[in-house]
This record gives structure tokens, C-alpha cells and sequence, in this order.
């Protein structure tokens, strides 16, 4: 597509062009528009590590995705199809261990 057609497409549905030449205009359109600074700031910035080649692959986190998404279904099977309701409490204090889980597997 030419650079007119993906500014077109940008301003119209927000489609990110895949030519790179034209992120000045494309950053001058969502100021124009009053993008959220902190959006912008975010897109530049993931822009930058994939153009440096500074990510990984999702498949490296495959490990770590399947043993959340389980422990994720386990706990709502566990709430859902429990033998007596939870109290206030004790679902409070379910959902804080959980929590605790995932944020120890996160800082890992």
C-alpha cells in the first residue's frame, strides 16, 4: 500500500501502517487527535524494542502461561462447583492466596 492509503486507513480505523517511514505523521495525527500521551509514549517505546529485536517469542513463556492458565481454571472450578457457598471472607482470602501465587510466578 502506499504511504497515502496506510495514513488513510490509520486516521479513519487506527490500523498501525506497516511502513515505517511515515510514524512522524502518524505520531503528528494522534496529537492532533489528543491520543493519550501515555499511549503514544507506549507505542514508541514497544516500537523501539521490536526494531532493536529486544522481546521474546511468547512460546518462551509457554511454561509459565500453562501452569497460570491451569492453576487460573483450577481455582474457578473450585468456586464454581464447591459442595457449600463461600462466605465474603473466605473468598476474599481464597482470591488473596491466589494473587500471592501469581504474583511470585510474575516476579520470577
Amino acid at each position: 500500500m502506499s504511504d497515502e492509503v496506510q495514513l488513510e486507513l490509520f486516521k479513519k480505523k487506527q490500523d498501525y501502517p506497516v511502513n515505517k517511514d511515515i510514524e512522524d505523521e502518524i505520531e503528528k495525527i494522534e496529537k492532533d487527535n489528543n491520543v493519550n500521551e501515555k499511549s503514544i509514549a507506549l507505542r514508541e517505546y514497544v516500537l523501539s524494542k521490536i526494531k532493536s529485536g529486544d522481546y521474546k517469542s511468547l512460546n518462551s513463556y509457554n511454561d509459565k502461561y500453562l501452569i497460570i492458565n491451569s492453576e487460573l481454571t483450577r481455582n474457578i472450578i473450585k468456586f464454581v462447583f464447591a459442595d457449600k457457598d463461600y462466605t465474603d471472607e473466605e473468598m476474599v482470602k481464597e482470591i488473596e492466596k491466589f494473587e500471592n501465587k501469581l504474583n511470585m510466578w510474575l516476579n520470577e
